[in-house]
């Protein structure tokens, strides 16, 4: 009897299995998320953004970093944005002194001059003005210019709302000169103000 010859197996071999797709590394999805992490911080909370993308960034040595920086901004940033309130408040006492100077210059009277600043007068105070336009026709002007002066809680606004009080007390005499010369020394303290914040920044700089 012959041999049958052996028929080779006409099954195909396994195809080799696929590659996986490259990963995408950490270091190309970093600073997609740290942008969209920080994003959240200027509409919500700087520490909860800054402890997200250390963490998610895998840098634990920045951890108490983070959590100083996430304790120390916050205040010092409300800081920074009430110097900038009284900033702003500063100058616009100096240009409703100007013109309620001018205004008495010309013989208007002060509570229809406060009348017309409240529908024209400095951005800063105009909500302040606004109400005290309503509370002099509800009460005594220097009760109404009180409650101003606890709205505004300014030193250049309290000196004006006194000389404003005193001038009322006494029927105006000289009251230009008066507010020419609290013009000149709230624009004054103004100055000199910005000349420290500026030297200050110079040395922070140059440290």
């Amino acid at each position: 009897t012959m041999a049958t010859p052996a028929i080779a197996s006409a099954r195909p071999s396994p195809a080799p299995a696929a590659a996986p797709p490259p990963a995408v590394g950490r270091c190309r999805l970093a600073p997609l998320a740290a942008g969209c992490l920080l994003a959240s911080f200027v509409a919500n909370d700087l520490p909860v953004a800054l402890v997200a993308v250390q963490a998610f960034l895998g840098w634990p040595a920045l951890s108490v970093a983070a959590g100083i920086v996430g304790a120390l901004l916050p205040s010092w940033y409300r800081g920074q944005r009430e110097a900038r309130r009284r900033d702003a408040v500063e100058y616009a006492v100096a240009e409703v002194v100007d013109a309620l100077r001018d205004a008495s210059r010309t013989g208007v009277g002060i509570e229809d001059a406060l009348r017309s600043l409240a529908r024209s007068g400095p951005v800063a105070l105009r909500p302040a003005l606004r109400v005290l336009e309503r509370d002099l026709r509800l009460m005594e002007f220097d009760v109404a210019l009180a409650r101003a002066r606890e709205s505004v809680a300014h030193p250049a606004f309290d000196m004006l709302a006194v000389a404003l009080v005193m001038s009322f007390r006494v029927g105006g005499r000289n009251l230009s000169g008066v507010l020419d010369g609290l013009g000149r020394s709230v624009r004054g303290t103004a100055r000199a103000r910005r000349e420290v914040r500026a030297q200050q920044a110079e040395q922070v700089m140059s440290a």
